[in-house]
């Protein structure tokens, strides 16, 4: 039996070797979609702002402002998330390699964390453990959410949550002291960032708890445990609270309608029955998802289904039902009881249960595993062991050939079922060979159901189209200073030097998000957190396309200037590329000679000023950050000052050092108002509930690990 220690090094270099490609020694391919274009920029964004000494509160690339610290996905209070920032000091930009590599180092960290769960909780054999943690870590759903990394980071704590649990409960009486792990796991899927998954892992934990033993106190104290982490991440739950309060709702994430279609459910089966080949065009079978379990899950909840008595299934058992009575939502009931709610409606969605059926299955096939690896059977003969392993390695080498040739070797639809059984056969059989042998036999048994179970989820789920992109990395990261690829230099450093004054983008330019990399901003915009008083302004201007998404045109100037449009970034394919060139009140940059081109809006005004303009009114700008605009103006008769960024809580506004009240205007602006004569006007922006929040993290686990020291103390 090797030492945990073993494990857990190897089990470092076997991921290593899994996502080889995706590592720079040997990098073809990079980790594309929301990893590149929605979290890069988010957590680029904050390295930045810390590199240059400011903790980001305040995000004014997106939507005329929102608050940063307030955004959970960004991950800001996630410790990981720290490491990583520290890993990259001395940088003028975050290595998109660092995100990468924080997405891999969770899928190692949830096998390491499941394994301990299985070995050292749960008492099953270690090689059972080891194939039931590649189960969890390397099968389908976990590579399938490479590109979600809040998703992915909250699965990864899912075992320390189960294990905790069953420490609790086999206790002879129902403890307490355990679940502070649950509490840690819980606290660390919070900050972790995405609101939904930590529904699904509080949801599963409750399933859990409840058919342990003593499930109605186990239970009980499961609630309690998950409630002490929201004290423990009220420094980012405080305000992401806040945050939302004022957002719109967003019908994308509404949804317990149910996923009924058995097609949706093949791909745990027959891995390629949906082509998800690198190269076959992303609009290939929509809505369709790999979660291929591999012949190792497949296997064990085989044997599993062979045994008479099911020890030790049901809190696993629990988890897989509820996650499946959510996810498909039997006769409508779930669904409209949650949906009832405006709240629940937002964070309860059919399909991030998935990651509960996939941490259900796991632990299922593991024990399957242990039953079948603890069988008494007859010693097979030599040369059958070794058949048997010959051909288990000659499968895992046409495997790997075939993922070398970019899967054209695979087979495709129901044909990609013999794969399966292929696999499932020759993984029963090294079963039996090892319970059945002793020796150099059985060591070499167990060698060839890891390679096996290895090659097999790499040959099926790494470098394809839903977690891979062919090249080193995407154009976001290819400069490690500011600046936007495409962009000719001179036009870029002309939007730089105007940072009152926002751009418009086309709809086939540039992802707003982009611009966190460039230090720009836009009224344009692109997350959960679009608030609805902006939505309310935008929507009869310029009507949303999208949940979150609206197109600028070019016509309207009275909303340009209102905006702070400066500029338009465009390309000459572009839809409104044309209508710019014949529009008098713009003019295209000179050298043009890049992909992206800059049209300057000839009549724009930046994003503050005066609402009622006059010659006798002026407005000088004094500082420009992020969380503070001070401003130097006169007048005659004074008026309404306007600064173009969210009305939001927190803003706060000075009047010559006094302070003043600021008023909304223009549904989602900030104005305020000026005596005549000389002035300097400073609007600040501090989050009201982050001093509260992270007071009351800080007691929260102080309290915790004095109680959890006490109550050791008490028991040795």
């Amino acid at each position: 039996m090797p030492r945990t220690r073993t494990v857990v090094i190897l089990s470092l270099f076997f991921a290593a070797a899994f996502f080889a490609e995706y590592l720079p020694t040997f990098r073809r391919v990079f980790i594309p979609f929301d990893l590149d274009s929605f979290h890069y920029p988010l957590v680029d964004y904050a390295f930045q702002a810390i590199r240059a000494g400011r903790f980001p509160l305040w995000d004014p690339t997106i939507y005329c402002g929102l608050s940063f610290v307030g955004n959970p996905q960004a991950g800001l209070f996630y410790p990981p998330t720290w490491l990583m920032f520290v890993l990259g000091l001395g940088r003028p930009k975050l290595p998109y390699q660092a995100l990468e590599d924080l997405a891999l180092a969770h899928v190692w960290l949830a096998f390491v964390l499941c394994y301990l769960w299985l070995n050292r909780t749960r008492k099953l054999h270690w090689l059972a453990s080891v194939l039931g943690a590649g189960v969890f870590a390397f099968s389908g759903y976990a590579v399938l959410q490479l590109q979600h990394l809040g998703l992915l980071c909250a699965y990864a704590w899912m075992p320390l949550g189960f294990a905790a649990i069953d420490q609790a409960s086999d206790l002879r009486a129902i403890g307490w002291r355990p679940l502070w792990k649950l509490t840690l796991a819980s606290a660390m899927c919070l900050l972790a960032g995405y609101p939904p998954a930590w529904v699904v892992f509080a949801v599963c934990m409750v399933a859990y708890g409840g058919a342990r033993r003593h499930g109605r106190k186990t239970a009980g104290l499961v609630v309690v445990a998950l409630g002490a982490s929201g004290l423990i991440a009220a420094v980012q739950l405080l305000p992401a609270w806040e945050a939302s309060l004022g957002k719109a709702f967003d019908p994308k994430y509404a949804s317990v309608s149910g996923i009924r279609n058995p097609d949706f459910y093949i791909s745990y089966f027959v891995p390629n029955y949906f082509n998800f080949g690198l190269d076959v065009d992303i609009n290939t079978n929509p809505r369709r998802e790999y979660l291929y379990l591999g012949a190792a899950g497949l296997a064990g909840l085989a044997l599993l289904a062979s045994m008479r008595r099911f020890q030790g299934a049901a809190p696993s058992m629990a988890v897989l039902l509820c996650s499946l009575a959510f996810l498909t939502n039997p006769f409508g009931l779930l669904g409209s009881a949650v949906e009832r709610s405006r709240w629940l409606s937002q964070v309860f969605t059919d399909w991030y249960f998935l990651a509960g059926v996939a941490a259900a299955l796991a632990p299922l096939a593991a024990l399957g595993l242990d039953a079948g690896l603890k069988q008494v059977g007859r010693r097979p003969p030599v040369w059958l062991a070794a058949a048997v392993m010959l051909l288990a390695f000659a499968w895992s080498i046409r495997l790997l050939a075939a993922w070398i040739t970019g899967g054209s070797g695979l087979s495709i639809g129901w044909w990609s079922a013999l794969d399966t059984l292929t696999a499932i056969v020759l993984f029963r059989a090294l079963v039996a060979i090892f319970a059945g042998s002793g020796g150099q036999v059985r060591v070499l048994a167990g060698i060839s159901l890891i390679v096996l179970a290895g090659v097999e989820y790499k040959a099926f789920g790494t470098s394809k189209r839903f977690n891979a992109a062919r090249g080193s990395m995407p154009a976001s990261a290819v400069s490690l200073s500011p600046s936007i690829p495409g962009m000719n230099s001179e036009n870029y450093q002309f939007l730089r030097r105007r940072p009152d004054s926002r751009v418009a983008l086309d709809f086939t330019g540039l992802f707003p998000t982009a611009l966190r990399h460039a230090g720009l901003s836009t009224p344009q915009g692109f997350d959960p957190l679009l608030p609805a008083q902006y939505h309310a302004l935008i929507d009869p201007i310029w009507p949303f396309r999208t949940n979150r998404e609206f197109d600028i045109t070019p016509e309207n100037e009275g909303a340009l200037r209102l905006l702070g449009v400066g500029a338009f970034i465009t390309a000459e394919q572009a839809p409104l590329y044309s209508r710019l060139a014949a529009n008098p009140h713009f003019r295209l940059l000179p050298p043009g000679d890049s992909y992206y081109q800059v049209f300057e809006f000839l009549d724009a005004q930046p994003a503050f000023g005066w609402e009622v303009p006059g010659s006798d009114r002026t407005a000088e700008v004094a500082a420009w950050e992020p969380e503070r605009r001070s401003f130097r103006v006169r007048s005659d008769a004074g008026g309404a000052f306007r600064l173009t960024e969210q009305f939001f809580p927190g803003w706060t506004a000075t009047i010559d050092g006094a302070r003043t009240a600021i008023a909304r205007c223009h549904e989602a602006f900030q104005c305020v108002i000026l005596p005549g004569g000389e002035h300097r006007v400073e609007f600040q922006y501090h989050s009201r509930t982050l001093l509260m929040g992270s007071a009351i993290s800080l007691l929260s686990a102080l309290v915790i690990v004095a109680a959890v020291r006490k109550q050791t103390a008490v028991t040795t």
